[in-house]
């Protein structure tokens, strides 16, 4: 009779044994090596896209409207747009990452700022997304104690139209602050996004996201603000570094 070829458990145990403390160790490592690309992500500085403007550097930080804004080097041609900004992000993430930068980092001439949208739109209140763009404000003064910063209203996008009672009293209370503060100007972009009240045709498919037309009204409302935030000979200085050098 042939010998049986079925393994026993005393058999099985080692081995199943031996696979369950090699996955474990797997495990441990990936596990490791993913929480430390987390900690390295988490704790750097905001992500830098540069234009190839000339100009003085100006910053572009916030959430997806502002990762988004493809076309800022021919929107802002006499600037050296900086855009650093995030897919998704929520105030909190956007002031851990500046707290991140450098020390050695040229401080921009301006800063463009646009957020709490995704905040609100995740259920924050008014005031908690107020007291979240305090704090991205306290970091920007501590760091760049003397760089003026531009804020952005919300954009009324049609998906998050329940939500305007919310943005509209955050915008509110940017509003006010601006008017307390030589450092801070309030742009409205929401209404001349409007149409009869309602979001205009200025928003892409998913209905939170502007297209072209949208970025063109932002374009022409930045502009504006920088005139109007920036004293006279921060201007000048900046359109002579962004003429082209003389011909030798």
């Amino acid at each position: 009779m042939p010998p049986s070829r079925s393994l026993s458990s005393r058999t099985i145990a080692p081995v199943l044994g031996k696979l369950a403390l090699a996955l474990a160790v797997f495990l441990l490592i990936t596990g490791g090596w993913v929480g430390a690309q987390l900690r390295m992500a988490a704790n750097a500085p905001l992500p830098d896209v540069v234009g190839t403007g000339r100009g003085c550097p100006l910053w572009f930080v916030g959430s997806s409207s502002i990762y988004r804004w493809k076309t800022l080097d021919r929107d802002m041609p006499s600037w050296s747009a900086h855009n650093r900004g995030i897919g998704g992000a929520l105030l909190p993430e956007l002031t851990r990452h500046l707290a991140h930068e450098p020390e050695s980092t040229r401080a921009p001439v301006a800063i463009v700022f646009y957020a709490g949208d995704n905040d609100i739109a995740k259920g924050a209140s008014a005031e908690k997304t107020v007291a979240d763009f305090h704090a991205f404000l306290a970091e920007k003064d501590q760091r760049f104690p003397r760089v003026p910063m531009l804020v952005l209203s919300i954009k009324p996008s049609p998906k998050r139209a329940a939500l305007f009672g919310v943005q509209n009293a955050y915008d509110a209370a940017l509003r006010r602050l601006a008017e307390q503060r030589a450092d801070l100007t309030f742009i409205d972009v929401t209404t001349p996004m409007l149409v009869n009240g309602r979001p205009g045709p200025y928003f892409i498919a998913d209905g939170i996201h502007m297209d072209d037309a949208g970025y063109r009204i932002w374009t022409r409302h930045v502009q504006a603000g920088l005139q109007q935030a920036l004293p006279a000979g921060a201007l000048a200085r900046c359109a002579r570094a962004q003429a082209p050098p003389p011909s030798i």
